[in-house]
């Protein structure tokens, strides 16, 4: 078994495989998606969308297609729950 592990979001990622290694480019692709997607995600990151959203006052807010649909993903779950 073969292991690849990297921080984001403030934690530990471990990807394992069973067959093979993972080859460099795709490492790096896997940490650099990682990264952009907390970079533009997190409600931690200064200068994030989400932390721009969550600043806002209250009101009408414009926000990207990704961003909406993560929102409608994270009310479907809320509602499940």
């Amino acid at each position: 078994m073969f292991s690849y592990t990297f921080q984001a979001f403030g934690t530990h990622w471990a990807i394992l495989t069973d067959g093979s290694k993972l080859s460099d480019t795709l490492k790096n692709e896997i940490y650099e998606k990682t990264i952009a997607f907390e970079k533009r995600f997190s409600r931690f990151q200064k200068g994030s969308e989400v932390l721009q959203f969550r600043n806002s006052p209250a009101g009408t807010y414009t926000v990207s297609d990704d961003l909406l649909e993560l929102l409608a993903i994270h009310q479907e779950l809320k509602n499940l729950t």
